[in-house]
């Protein structure tokens, strides 16, 4: 089994604990993110839920 760990730059709640925060990208959004087609950055960052 292969994974990653994407990470954020962190948010207000996670300030004194650490500089960078887990996100989670939902299973309905895989496909498109892994798409190497997608170029669109605030498409793909939109994807990414805290």
């Amino acid at each position: 089994m292969k994974y990653i760990q994407l990470t954020s730059s962190k948010n207000r709640r996670l300030w004194n604990i650490h500089d960078r925060m887990p996100v989670i990208l939902k299973r309905e959004n895989e496909a498109l993110w892994l798409d190497r087609e997608v170029q669109e950055g605030e498409l793909l960052e939109s994807l990414l839920l805290p």
